[in-house]
């Protein structure tokens, strides 16, 4: 769910988890998608840093 766009907090809710290291646990994500993220992020910090002269 999470490599589908749910969150941790949501997923845990859906499946019952009572404490949120259950969720974490059990959260297993691809390569792909860590990637992604990853991607992502050096997309935020770029822009929040100035242009190179």
């Amino acid at each position: 769910m999470v490599q589908q766009g749910v969150d941790l907090y949501g997923v845990g809710q859906i499946l019952g988890h009572k404490m949120p290291r259950m969720t974490q646990r059990y959260a297993h994500l691809s390569r792909d998608y860590v990637a992604s993220a990853v991607g992502k992020l050096d997309g935020i910090m770029g822009a929040m840093l100035p242009a190179a002269s």
